[in-house]
């Protein structure tokens, strides 16, 4: 990537940041966030998901099945519902790339 973009000059650093498979694993990494939103929802409680999140094979669909346990369904609402109500500093903590991303975007 950084060939690619060798022989261009640009105003600002350009940094590479390799984050997780899917932006569902971080939205995972909060599961009080998840469960606000389910219990707002369904009046149900979301389950935690204990495994490294950014090794998950498929966050999405466990994100998925977390939520039909709860009897909410999984759209893009939802997930944005569950990205306002989670705790960045979790999230950090839980997917150590999000940190990676989070310090490049205030670096801007």
């Amino acid at each position: 990537m950084g060939r690619r973009i060798a022989d261009r000059n640009y105003p600002f650093e350009v940094k590479f940041i390799i984050i997780v498979q899917e932006m569902e694993a971080w939205l995972l990494a909060d599961e009080e966030a998840i469960s606000r939103v389910t219990q707002s929802r369904s009046g149900r409680l979301a389950r935690r998901v204990n495994d490294p999140l950014e090794s998950l094979e498929q966050p999405k669909e466990t994100l998925h099945r977390i939520l039909s346990e709860a009897r909410v369904a999984y759209t893009d609402g939802v997930a944005g519902e569950i990205a306002k109500e989670s705790d960045l500093d979790r999230i950090e903590y839980r997917c150590p790339t999000f940190g990676e991303f989070h310090r490049a975007v205030i670096d801007c």
